[in-house]
């Protein structure tokens, strides 16, 4: 019945693909996939599964149990819809992240914050990075990155337009990703922690198809950057001189 429901479903919809198809289905599409490991990111992810508030932006596929013991897997794909591209995906506990975690118990943790990190793609190598927005920080592959000011919660006004340049990649609250990097975000009582899976066993046709599909979206986010930029320029002059 599920299984017959999600086919008619479009690209942008949730779906739980078995595992069988999943590369032949997604690889394309998938710049990477966040696979549940301990703590609160299992019920996280259920959560997700579940509530289609959530999940309209993202497919999270259906994964046989292996050494994560993961059930499902939320998978960032180049043609997700996301609240503002030029950030890539917003992690956190607030409702406008654009994946939300927002199980029973880290819903209401304080350590976790309405916007904690997100992942976004480096605009000159095409590799996913990882940032942390928050005050506690983000632990990744054993090293603690701590946002270097400030942020703003996901769905308010950021003070960058773009944040995929290099400089921001090298900066102390950033790095990049890569196959089996471990995401872990400390809890007041526990953690969460996802396993990062960046297809590896594209096929020749498979690599290209992504490659097509990433320059086009790296076209989208230039041009969707200039015309900000542009709108800030005309808000800016649209100003009244203050004597």
């Amino acid at each position: 019945m599920a299984s017959g429901s999600s086919r008619n479903n479009s690209q942008d919809q949730p779906r739980l693909i078995d595992i069988t198809a999943w590369r032949a289905v997604s690889s394309p599409d998938v710049i990477c996939y966040l696979v549940p490991r301990l703590g609160e990111a299992g019920p996280c992810v259920a959560r997700l599964a579940e509530g289609p508030h959530a999940t309209s932006k993202h497919v999270i596929p259906r994964l046989q149990k292996d050494d994560h013991w993961a059930t499902h897997a939320i998978a960032l794909r180049l043609s997700s819809e996301l609240a503002d591209p030029l950030r890539g995906f917003t992690f956190g506990r607030g409702p406008k992240c654009d994946v939300p975690l927002t199980s029973k118990a880290a819903r209401r943790d304080p350590n976790l914050a309405l916007e904690h990190f997100r992942i976004f793609l480096d605009e000159e190598t095409g590799v996913p990075v990882v940032q942390d927005s928050s005050v506690v920080g983000t632990l990744v592959d054993n090293v603690m990155l701590l946002a270097s000011r400030k942020r703003k919660s996901c769905g308010e006004q950021q003070d960058n337009t773009s944040s995929s340049s290099s400089e921001e990649r090298n900066s102390k609250n950033s790095k990049p990703l890569k196959n089996g990097s471990i995401i872990i975000v400390s809890l007041s009582d526990g953690s969460l922690s996802f396993s990062v899976r960046i297809p590896q066993n594209r096929t020749e046709e498979h690599r290209e198809l992504y490659e097509t599909n990433l320059r086009s979206y790296q076209r989208k986010l230039r041009l969707k950057a200039v015309l900000s930029s542009e709108k800030k320029t005309l808000e800016v002059r649209a100003k009244p001189n203050k004597q």
